[in-house]
């Protein structure tokens, strides 16, 4: 299907726990995340009929892009070959929103979030596409998970474009907090940070994938939001939705699993920075990374917050 892509990673840290939600497309559909509930009404099938299923290219769908020119760059990445990638292991991974970075001495710098495959990036043709589709619906969760089963392990570097922290919030005429809007890598280049490797496939979807939370409130220090209105909007309204997806969760929302029985390593993640010892109210967990539908676990250290 021609569509856009979850791409969300939890990053288990000594100083607490950090969700980037993120997407395969590097712009979204609109500015002010308060638009968010119509573009999701505009995506649901038609009320007579309820068709179409497991897609969104109808006429409310195009309906609300021709009223919303601020979602036409997203409407074009997401028809691009970029809406049908040739695998997750060929897909990038891009934060959307503007975040800040705040070093030790309170310096801080504007950042935009890249995941880069190291298989590259690849799609398929539409005639593929339908064909692949029309024989494993499931062929791109199969993929991953017959790469990692065999030991061709899937990477992805994480990198970010850094921009100044100005007044203006803007860099080369271009407006740093409209999620609309890409700075192209050419007047910014992405900085590696580390790289991500998937060594394991989960063991129980229920309990790894299903009941995962991400938040983009979930920040640790030296993380903070800017004043992006699509993300400061996000981080009120996923705990709603959250909530009515994983009700027994609701004074939980963001720990994907509450067990004591955890599982082994399921994925490894290396980055630079400077190591801390663990609080001594931290605690062991199995949580997710999630492409697509797939979903990743790791056992890591993270702060227990009631």
């Amino acid at each position: 299907m021609r569509d856009t892509r979850g791409f969300a990673t939890k990053f288990y840290t000594d100083e607490g726990t950090y969700d980037l939600v993120a997407n395969n497309i590097p712009v979204f559909f609109i500015q002010d995340g308060i638009k968010f509930p119509d573009i999701i009404h505009a995506a649901k099938p038609h009320p007579d009929r309820e068709i179409p299923q497991a897609q969104s290219a109808h006429d409310t769908f195009w309906d609300f892009v021709s009223l919303q020119t601020e979602a036409q760059a997203h409407a074009m990445w997401q028809m691009s070959d970029r809406g049908i990638p040739r695998s997750y292991r060929m897909m990038e991974g891009f934060g959307v929103n503007t975040f800040r970075l705040i070093n030790a001495n309170d310096e801080t710098v504007l950042v935009k979030f890249h995941w880069k495959p190291r298989l590259g990036a690849h799609s398929v043709t539409w005639e593929e596409a339908q064909m692949v589709n029309g024989v494993d619906p499931d062929f791109h969760r199969r993929d991953l998970a017959d790469a990692i089963e065999s030991g061709a392990y899937p990477q992805w570097e994480l990198g970010v474009q850094v921009f100044p922290d100005t007044e203006d919030e803007m860099f080369e005429g271009i407006d740093l907090l409209d999620p609309t809007k890409i700075v192209p890598e050419e007047l910014a280049e992405v900085q590696p940070l580390g790289w991500l490797t998937l060594n394991a496939n989960p063991s129980n979807y229920f309990a790894e994938t299903e009941q995962v939370a991400f938040h983009p409130g979930h920040l640790v220090p030296g993380i903070d939001l800017t004043n992006d209105l699509g993300c400061n909007k996000d981080v009120g309204q996923v705990v709603d939705y959250q909530t009515g997806s994983i009700p027994w969760q609701h004074h939980h929302v963001g720990s994907s699993v509450r067990s004591s029985k955890l599982k082994r390593s399921r994925w490894s993640c290396k980055t630079t920075g400077r190591s801390r010892k663990s609080p001594k109210n931290s605690r062991s967990m199995t949580v997710p990374w999630a492409i697509g539908s797939s979903c990743i676990g790791k056992r890591i250290q993270s702060r227990n917050r009631r």
